[in-house]
């Protein structure tokens, strides 16, 4: 029982099979972290796995998402607006579990997407406000589970948004919100 976070359905909880599980306790120590430091938020469900963190909004930076990867049940990631770069991105390739991820208004590039094509699950993907390009759209085809994606105020061209639309076979049943 973690004041700041709530109970979530356990059945929704699944754990990444690529490394073992990291015991609740540990999960409770670094989302009680997250709070102290930089003021977050999340939930942990009736199994004691965090599975939502929220950090929008808070100057965590690339250093802080060090334990971020531990949260090897995590399912919703939110760091709009937290200074977050490319580097920072490493953290959360390990996290295959997450299926909503909000990048936007953070200073990553195409180079950073790689750090994420391992996300089997994931369904929504937020990148507006990054320096996203029409090369790193392209990437997120290997994103089979993506229903919804938001590339507003990026630098995907007009025309990058097109060949995805038409290359994509994620692109045909994604949402896509963009500028065009």
């Amino acid at each position: 029982n973690c004041l700041f976070f709530s109970k979530s359905d356990p059945k929704s909880s699944k754990t990444s099979q690529d490394l073992p599980k990291t015991p609740p306790e540990e999960q409770k120590r670094i989302a009680q972290f997250y709070k102290k430091s930089y003021g977050g938020s999340g939930k942990i469900d009736a199994n004691g796995d965090v599975t939502h963190i929220f950090l929008n909004d808070k100057t965590i930076t690339d250093l802080g998402l060090a334990n971020i990867k531990k949260l090897n049940a995590l399912q919703v990631l939110n760091l709009r607006n937290s200074r977050i770069s490319d580097v920072g991105m490493q953290h959360l390739a390990t996290i295959t579990s997450i299926k909503i991820l909000i990048l936007e208004y953070n200073n990553i590039t195409d180079a950073g997407l790689d750090h994420i094509l391992q996300m089997q699950k994931l369904e929504v993907l937020k990148l507006s406000n990054t320096k996203i390009t029409d090369k790193g759209l392209m990437k997120l085809d290997a994103l089979k589970s993506l229903q919804r994606l938001d590339i507003r105020r990026t630098k995907i061209s007009p025309q990058g948004l097109e060949k995805f639309e038409k290359q994509s076979s994620v692109a045909k049943n994604c949402e896509i919100q963009s500028d065009f």
